[in-house]
């Protein structure tokens, strides 16, 4: 009977350990897939180049692609000060998170869509509209949603922080032409606004960005002149970047009160 025990017992354990080495191979073998995974386009040329060619059409489609967030922009001031109005306050109160998760995600996805792919032209319609939400967010009504939302965005930073992220992916060209243009000025009256409720303080760095961009563009053309170059009629004027219309334009084309 002894002899009998002695054999099952050993045969679980030859299982057990058949088992545990199973699960101590899996880590192993992913770890290897991730390894190669980054080698690969190192390695193998032709790996490289299917990635390469991915990127690529991505880039192309990207570009040939200009989105309009107006919908977008529209939605957010419709959520904030019309949809919960009627609501008492404490129904309000109880809506005001989903009311702020809904502006938020409506902002990340602007600023997703406006990422390193994007056509001049898509973010060129972002930027305006994620000024335009950040003045329903300042201006937006003195109810319990308004109030609520204000001092969400108070404490959260998604809509500054995502003009600074775009701006940063622009060139010195696009800065100037923006510092020249009207929506300089209409940053300047959202930050005014801002700072009435503390919201948006990343506005500081949207301006240090554009001012010094400017100064370098100064001493580029002081550079020229010095050098005897004469200035090319060709280039930004009045906030136009080559190939794209102006930002007074695009707001002739989709009127908006904010």
């Amino acid at each position: 009977m002894s002899g009998f025990d002695d054999s099952s017992r050993a045969i679980k354990r030859v299982r057990a350990n058949t088992a545990g080495d199973g699960h101590k191979t899996a880590p192993v073998t992913q770890q290897r897939h991730q390894v190669w995974k980054k080698s690969a386009p190192e390695t193998h040329p032709a790996v490289r180049d299917l990635i390469q060619d991915a990127l690529n059409a991505k880039r192309a489609e990207e570009a040939r692609r200009v989105i309009d967030f107006d919908p977008k922009c529209k939605s957010v001031w419709r959520e904030i000060n019309i949809t919960h109005s009627r609501l008492s306050e404490s129904r309000q109160y109880d809506a005001s998170m989903d009311v702020f998760n809904y502006v938020e995600n409506s902002i990340e996805s602007i600023v997703k869509q406006c990422g390193p792919f994007a056509s001049a032209g898509t973010w060129y319609n972002g930027l305006p509209v994620l000024r335009k939400i950040g003045k329903t967010i300042a201006m937006g009504p003195n109810d319990v949603i308004g109030s609520e939302i204000r001092k969400e965005f108070g404490h959260m930073n998604p809509l500054d922080e995502g003009m600074l992220s775009i701006l940063k992916a622009t060139t010195l060209e696009e800065l100037t032409a923006i510092w020249n243009d009207e929506l300089y000025e209409k940053f300047k009256e959202l930050d005014s606004l801002a700072q009435d409720y503390c919201l948006f303080p990343q506005l500081e760095k949207v301006f240090e960005l554009l001012d010094e961009a400017a100064d370098d563009d100064e001493d580029d053309d002081d550079d020229d002149e010095s050098n005897g170059d004469e200035s090319s009629e060709d280039g930004p004027d009045g906030g136009n970047i080559p190939g794209l219309i102006s930002w007074s334009v695009q707001s002739a084309v989709s009127p908006n009160p904010l």
